[in-house]
């Protein structure tokens, strides 16, 4: 592909340029030999342009490359710069949409024996991509790039599509793994995507929310959150957000943090109030903490106790002395508005911050069991378990490590409750 590095700093340049290329545009229709022969000095044009800063002068670019194109159907030049001139006006518009792709595949489809658009449109294509038919669909235009002989950028073709391939294969397998419900393979195979290079950001995404769920599937809350915690920070639409939103609930909830867990399911009710998911888990959640008295430390319920029959009750022989009267019923708790209650200073919730909820200690734990806690995820002790889990044993190590130097140093603790309101 012919690249020009001419950029335009002034208004003005651009202005001569673009008059220059509405001039050759008007010549063009003459006939198709003067046209193809002004070629060159169009395309020098149109590469001054699209290396500008100004979105509107693409635009008016991309009109006169497009007319151009209907106009000189056999000028592969001239369609590659229209394709190039659609690629940077979408990425500077900040889209990434399908239409603009569409638009793209429209004009590769006028120049079939072009190799090197197929190229630059299956790159575009995996750039973009978002979901596994984005991807397949990378596949088959830079296999039709590569099937065509004598194009510039062959081996370059051949390598991204080694990749691509790659990329396909690994994703089938992790969704195999999940659909069978085999969460550990599931998880290896996701977190080797996620170390791929080249995977776009989109694809990224998914696959964080794919091992999100399957941590969620291991009890691995820890690691479910720092997922969802992710895909919240680099959501793009509400339904990602609200999505987000109710995985990092549940793993607070697995976590024993209700607290937490109703305040991002609250947070996913509004940001879409009629998202049914996020409505059932929220009211859920409330009626829990209200039987539970307010308070936040989730406990799974326990089995009622079982009660025998009637015709298993021991009854006593006759003349037997009867049994002693019930002991008088105890005194009735005083009201929840007095502060100077015991009983009202037990049912107050508590709050654990996030240090120690990561840590999985209580606010209470001394610097040895803090310590404990956090060299069980030294990698050392990870060398006899797979591959997979020993990246995850780093990436959490990591992620520990702020919390770990905080609990530990008297001053930042001390610090670190103060804000958190801890009491100790």
């Amino acid at each position: 592909m012919l690249r020009c590095h001419i950029v335009l700093s002034d208004s003005q340049a651009a202005s001569e340029v673009m008059a220059q290329c509405k001039s050759n545009s008007n010549r063009f229709g003459t006939s198709v030999l003067e046209a193809l022969t002004q070629e060159q000095s169009l395309v020098t044009s149109l590469h001054q342009l699209s290396e500008s800063c100004d979105h509107k002068l693409w635009s008016q670019a991309l009109d006169i490359a497009s007319k151009l194109c209907s106009e000189v159907p056999e000028s592969p030049s001239l369609a590659e710069k229209r394709i190039e001139i659609l690629v940077n006006t979408a990425a500077t518009a900040g889209s990434d949409s399908a239409k603009t792709l569409n638009e793209i595949a429209s004009a590769t489809l006028k120049f079939p024996l072009c190799g090197g658009i197929w190229y630059w449109y299956g790159v575009q294509q995996l750039k973009h991509s978002s979901n596994f038919q984005d991807v397949e669909a990378a596949s088959r235009s830079l296999q039709r790039a590569v099937s065509l002989s004598g194009i510039e950028g062959n081996a370059a073709a051949k390598q991204e599509l080694q990749k691509v391939r790659y990329l396909e294969s690994k994703a089938a397998m992790a969704t195999a793994y999940q659909k069978s419900k085999r969460w550990r393979q599931a998880v290896a195979e996701l977190t080797m995507l996620l170390t791929l290079n080249g995977v776009s950001k989109g694809l990224k995404r998914m696959f964080t929310c794919m091992r999100a769920k399957a941590f969620m599937a291991l009890d691995r809350w820890m690691e479910c959150m720092s997922d969802a915690t992710y895909l919240l920070n680099h959501a793009t639409t509400d339904d990602e957000v609200v999505e987000a939103y109710i995985l990092r609930a549940e793993a607070f909830l697995l976590g024993r943090n209700r607290e937490a867990a109703i305040r991002d399911a609250r947070c996913a009710s509004g940001v879409l109030p009629g998202h049914s998911v996020a409505a059932a888990l929220l009211r859920q959640l409330e009626m829990d903490a209200n039987k539970n008295n307010g308070h936040d430390t989730y406990r799974p319920p326990t089995p009622p106790p079982q009660r025998k029959s009637s015709s298993s009750r021991a009854v006593p022989p006759e003349g037997a002395p009867s049994p002693p009267p019930p002991p008088p019923a105890a005194p009735s708790p005083p009201p929840r508005g007095r502060p100077d209650s015991a009983a009202s200073a037990r049912s107050v919730p508590v709050v654990v911050p996030p240090h120690y909820t990561s840590l999985n200690v209580s606010v209470s734990a001394t610097s040895a069991v803090i310590t404990k806690s956090y060299l069980k995820w030294h990698p050392d002790r990870w060398t006899s378990s797979s591959a997979a889990d020993v990246l995850v044993a780093e990436e959490v190590f990591k992620k520990l490590n702020t919390a770990y130097h905080t609990l530990t140093d008297d001053a930042l603790r001390l610090a670190y409750d103060r804000e958190h309101g801890v009491r100790r």
